[in-house]
């Protein structure tokens, strides 16, 4: 459970984490700069010891520009951030403590700003996570390829009050193989 403690601004500055037996696992930290951005957020466990540290940066319009993120103190990754001129992110680069370009993610979008398609470049392989929607703007086919193979695809049908009423799931492996296809019958009562 989650326990927030509140600033005299108002703002969630703390966190606590308590098991089922009420006893303290952990909590979090958050500093806000002058917009109300988190520019800071610290994880510790039970025993207050830094787990996990994000630090962010922030345009003058409010985007997260850069994400610095540490585990245990030192520096894992930073991911930079692209935005369009509708201020939707574009695009994310992962660098490691060196530098180095680990991962690159790119995001489409339609005429709608509806996200259409997410490629993932990371350990010398690529994702490709493509969108498709009706009229309305609801998601009707959402399918995942690696390296080309398809590895997932998710097809919904909704009624006339846009609430999904079905939904046909399939996952394949590496090797080609479905291990789950299943169609799923959403009521509304």
């Amino acid at each position: 459970m989650k326990d927030y403690l509140f600033s005299d601004l108002g703002y969630a500055d703390r966190c606590y984490i308590t098991n089922e037996n009420n006893e303290a696992i952990g909590g979090e930290v958050f500093i806000f700069d002058n917009n109300e951005n988190v520019i800071c957020e610290i994880e510790f466990d039970e025993n207050k010891n830094e787990v996990l540290k994000l630090e962010r940066k922030y345009s003058d319009n409010g985007n997260l520009m850069e994400e610095a993120r540490y585990l245990e103190g030192d520096l894992e990754d930073i991911n930079m951030f692209k935005y369009n001129a509708e201020n939707f992110v574009v695009e994310r680069v992962k660098k490691d403590i060196d530098g180095i370009e680990v991962e690159k993610e790119i995001i489409e979008y339609n005429e709608r700003n509806e996200e259409i398609k997410k490629t993932v470049f990371a350990n010398e392989s690529h994702i490709i996570e493509e969108f498709l929607y009706d009229d309305k703007g609801n998601m009707v086919l959402n399918s995942v390829r690696r390296d080309g193979q398809l590895v997932f695809r998710n097809s919904c049908c909704y009624n006339e009050v846009n609430e999904v009423i079905s939904e046909e799931i399939l996952e394949i492996d590496w090797q080609g193989n479905i291990y789950r296809h299943e169609k799923l019958i959403h009521e509304y009562i």
